[in-house]
């Protein structure tokens, strides 16, 4: 059995997942002509890892202004009998800059 997952081929054989690089993936050339990075988000449970933060410090860290803010990933509520989509999420470079601050200031204050 094969299952293609992104740009890799696994086939099972006897309970064992081998993972190899489809040559058809490696082997085009991508046709990336815009030089802007892609913007990841990233959820609540993957901030707490990279800060060791709880939810609540995070969120009072937010509304003091020290910590980014973060988006909702659904449409506004217009129409009260829609659903109400309360997902957010954080954008990964903005949670990164904001480590890196911290470890600038650790750094500065360290050597002081």
């Amino acid at each position: 059995m094969t299952i293609t997952l992104n740009k890799y081929k696994i086939y099972t054989v006897s309970d064992i997942i081998i993972p190899t690089y489809s040559k058809r993936c490696c082997m085009e050339k991508t046709d990336n002509t815009s030089t802007k990075p892609k913007t990841r988000l990233i959820r609540l449970p993957e901030v707490l890892s990279r800060t060791g933060y709880g939810r609540t410090s995070i969120y009072r860290k937010m509304e003091e202004g020290t910590f980014p803010k973060c988006l909702k990933l659904g449409p506004p509520m217009e129409d009260l009998t829609q659903f109400d989509s309360r997902a957010i999420a954080w954008i990964e470079n903005e949670v990164d800059q904001w480590v890196d601050s911290r470890i600038g200031e650790r750094d500065a204050n360290f050597n002081n």
